[in-house]
């Protein structure tokens, strides 16, 4: 993928080949102005295509971005931004989904049945008492769930996440990156925008981009601490402690303590 705006004198992005299957979360992950927020406003369609060089392609399931029409394509490839409370804001979960399921022609008689199984694969369910709460007394991390289902009930097969965690507290981030583990184990892709050292365990891969370019994909395994380093990052205390939790069962069983609030 190589991309210029229309303005710009150089490229935004070159040379990014990135692959994201379902079932599969990716972080990809780089210093401001490294291209991220621009390889996610193409997957959704939020940039003209003409700024694509010739040669670029995206493909989604087999098919070309460009021969999907609009309603296609947020079928397929849904976006969710760091702020939830610019994408939820009817009275309640269930009316806020609902309403994009009219814009998209859903049947009255499915808009219930789609908007409740959006919101149960997100760990928001029916006897929580939720989904007919009052939304702007949602914590954050609520909110950005119900974002997610939102998308997700128009059957999306992947998801573009653009630091959906970066305004939440400790319970809202956790209660998010639970979801979207979840969400992969039922098939959905994932491709996850963080600069969170943290956040970046729960992902198969992590995506290094730099200067516009993609330099490497690796996956998450051994070898992930000494590329985060080289590139720059700093991991954290938690980082190392949930590292240290897949060889000690004692860590891994202090770790999910302090992911439940147990601690």
């Amino acid at each position: 993928m190589n991309y210029r705006y229309k303005s710009a004198s150089s490229s935004s992005l070159e040379c990014v080949d990135l692959q994201v299957e379902r079932g599969q979360i990716v972080a990809l992950i780089g210093q401001n102005g490294a291209g991220k927020s621009t390889v996610l406003s193409l997957l959704a369609r939020l940039l003209p295509l003409s700024g694509l060089k010739r040669g670029s392609e995206i493909v989604i399931d087999g098919k070309n971005i460009r021969d999907l029409s609009n309603q296609e394509l947020r079928k397929t490839v849904g976006i969710v931004f760091q702020n939830p409370s610019i994408q939820a804001f009817f009275s309640t979960p269930l009316e806020d989904i609902a309403f994009a399921l009219r814009n998209f022609s859903v049947p009255k008689d499915e808009i219930l049945h789609r908007a409740e199984t959006a919101l149960e694969m997100v760990g928001i369910h029916q006897d929580s008492g939720l989904l007919n709460a009052t939304l702007r007394n949602f914590s954050l991390g609520q909110k950005q769930r119900v974002v997610i289902a939102g998308v997700l009930a128009l059957g999306t097969s992947y998801l573009c996440l653009d630091e959906v965690t970066s305004m939440l507290d400790t319970t809202g981030r956790f209660e998010v990156l639970e979801s979207i583990k979840a969400l992969a184990k039922r098939g959905v892709g994932v491709l996850m925008v963080t600069n969170n050292i943290d956040d970046m365990q729960i992902a198969d891969k992590v995506a290094f981009l730099k200067d516009r370019r993609l330099c490497e994909v690796v996956d998450n395994g051994q070898l992930l601490p000494e590329k985060l380093t080289e590139y720059g990052y700093r991991l954290t205390t938690y980082y190392k402690l949930v590292a240290m939790s897949t060889a000690d069962p004692k860590v891994r069983e202090l770790m999910n303590e302090l992911q439940t609030g147990g601690v």
